[in-house]
């Protein structure tokens, strides 16, 4: 008989039951190969889901807590915080973890959960940060101030403020500030955009006579003349502290401290600007 050359030559000569007892032995291993490769399969799917983070199981009834109290603490995420997330502790106690703005959202969960009888530890950052060092405020130092929706320039836009608009300031990641505007729209501003504030500046600053920019477009000239240098631009809306008149002009204060010149004409008293409001749907 004549052999392709794929068959080995040891095979080629022997008898053949020989090679029927070989075939057969080579068919065994071949199972036992599958046998042993389903095993080590099994074994380390088993692995893998045991070494899993067993603190991502949590009884139900503790996250449909959480989801009521945000429910009712959080209308819209753009403007509310409340970021809880449960996991599984030592023992039958349940680890609290993430952040929240709100203080009584908090109380509530404490109050749900304890009235359940359940066991948990409380790893809740209420904000502001204490790394802030009480500086929790802000004062739009820019024209126009980008508000971000991640702490990064590459971000989706979350919304806008303009200079002098008062901000209340959360927390800090890297060159970012996580800020609240008047308007309680919540979103991340470069450290470049504001100036940081503790209380008692922040209450100095609301009592300082104040201006308002009428114009929609005008400038911070550096002194009394509108040849002079520019100090910066300004947007219609843009408050100012007022320190004093000189002739036409209006000496002012940006939030940093710089120092300036507006023309009396494109500002407007803050009270006053305030009075003239008329928030009616015709105007709005």
């Amino acid at each position: 008989m004549v052999w392709p050359a794929s068959v080995p030559f040891f095979f080629q000569n022997i008898s053949i039951n020989n090679r029927t007892s070989v075939i057969s032995l080579h068919i065994q291993f071949s199972q036992m190969k599958h046998s042993i490769f389903a095993f080590l399969l099994l074994f380390s799917s088993f692995i893998f889901l045991t070494c899993q983070d067993k603190t991502t199981f949590v009884p139900q009834p503790i996250q449909e807590k959480i989801d009521l109290v945000r429910k009712d603490f959080v209308k819209d995420k753009r403007t509310a915080l409340f970021d809880i997330t449960p996991k599984a502790g030592v023992g039958q106690a349940v680890i609290l973890t993430g952040e929240t703005i709100f203080p009584a959202a908090k109380k509530a969960l404490f109050e749900k959960l304890r009235a359940a009888g359940t066991e948990f530890i409380d790893s809740i950052l209420v904000l502001p940060a204490a790394d802030l060092n009480g500086k929790n405020y802000g004062i739009v130092n820019l024209s126009v101030c980008n508000i971000r929706s991640l702490p990064k320039h590459s971000a989706e836009l979350a919304t806008q403020a303009i200079m002098g608009t008062p901000l209340r300031v959360y927390k800090k990641a890297g060159d970012f500030y996580y800020v609240q505007t008047p308007d309680d729209y919540l979103g991340w501003v470069d450290d470049g955009g504001l100036v940081l504030l503790d209380s008692e500046s922040f209450k100095n600053w609301q009592s300082a006579p104040r201006s308002v920019c009428l114009h929609d477009y005008a400038f911070i000239y550096e002194s009394n003349d509108e040849q002079a240098g520019k100090v910066t631009d300004l947007m219609a809306g843009s408050i100012l502290e007022f320190l004093e008149n000189q002739g036409s002009f209006a000496k002012v204060r940006l939030p940093d401290g710089r120092q300036g010149f507006v023309k009396n004409s494109q500002l407007m008293p803050y009270p006053a600007w305030i009075a003239s409001r008329d928030p009616s749907p015709a105007n709005i």
